[in-house]
């Protein structure tokens, strides 16, 4: 400010702030400037921030981020965030969330057509928009639905810990005493019921264990036999690798999930396909065929369907 005349005094002094009451920030501390009995400003009247509270613009807020010190944008890794982002979508001090493929963040909500899940979301789902999964009314990791912990409970990798779980306080299902989001396989359930673990050929749909259908991804190690998975073992229903079990011939025996041996292979002991005199399941791309025909084997991008 430079050499400014005080009172009627007529010594000088340097100002070292702006005006009387403003404020500024040291460390933790709260400044305010004040004038002497000469009118000469300084900075002075210093104020430590309560407890829990850092001095950020000139005032004493509350450290971390939530909805005292970010009403207007969402919380990201404890740092405040303007909320309009795909990636940082959000209001009101709540946990970012992260819009899934297609959407957009708009007045601060994902919006879009996009359907929320494992493969767009590292968080959880409400309906169809992906959240952080790190607050207490949406938590969850994996792309699965978010649970709402209950008043006691604490959001903390993507569960709720504490409390007493029940239909009371969790949408999805409960696993020692935590509520799960209810969508995976391994915590599978919903309306605060034990969580239930599916079998290998079984996946979480709507919070229930239900049967996949009967493939290469449900049944490797076997054969499929009117949309079941079975061992392959059997003569009368021979294969492996989720494909449609074989009948073996009169004459053969199922050995290492292969009709083998007997009858030469043809419409009277096959319906599949014959390959080098051994009946196929026909569904396979490199054995394609059906009704004891010679097994073709299909090209490009081309698929067995029907045989």
């Amino acid at each position: 400010m430079g050499l400014v005349a005080c009172g009627s005094s007529s010594s000088t002094c340097t100002n070292s702030c702006g005006s009387a009451g403003a404020k500024q920030c040291s460390g933790t501390q709260l400044q305010t400037c004040t004038a002497d009995s000469a009118g000469c400003l300084s900075w002075g009247s210093t104020v430590d921030c309560p407890s829990g509270e850092t001095c950020s613009d000139g005032s004493c807020k509350a450290s971390g981020c939530g909805p005292t010190n970010c009403a207007s944008g969402c919380c990201s890794g404890g740092a405040c965030q303007q909320g309009v982002m795909n990636n940082a979508c959000g209001t009101g001090g709540a946990e970012c969330s992260a819009c899934s493929a297609g959407q957009t963040c708009i007045n601060a909500l994902c919006k879009g057509t996009s359907t929320c899940g494992p493969a767009n979301c590292a968080g959880c789902c409400q309906g169809d928009i992906c959240q952080g999964g790190t607050a207490t009314s949406a938590c969850g990791t994996g792309g699965v639905t978010c649970a709402a912990c209950s008043g006691n409970q604490t959001c903390s990798g993507g569960s709720c810990q504490g409390g007493t779980c029940g239909p009371a306080n969790c949408a999805g299902c409960c696993e020692g005493g935590i509520c799960q989001g209810g969508g995976s396989t391994s915590a599978c359930g919903t309306g605060g019921a034990a969580c239930s673990t599916c079998s290998g050929g079984e996946t979480c749909t709507g919070g229930s264990c239900q049967t996949a259908a009967c493939g290469a991804a449900s049944c490797p190690n076997g054969c499929c036999s009117g949309g079941t998975c079975v061992q392959g073992t059997i003569n009368g229903a021979c294969g492996a690798g989720g494909s449609v079990c074989a009948v073996c011939g009169a004459t053969q025996n199922c050995t290492n999930h292969v009709c083998t041996g007997g009858a030469a292979c043809g419409p009277a002991n096959c319906n599949g396909c014959c390959l080098n005199g051994v009946c196929q399941a026909g569904s396979a791309t490199n054995a394609c065929g059906t009704g004891g025909g010679t097994c073709s084997t299909c090209t490009g991008t081309q698929t067995c369907s029907g045989g």
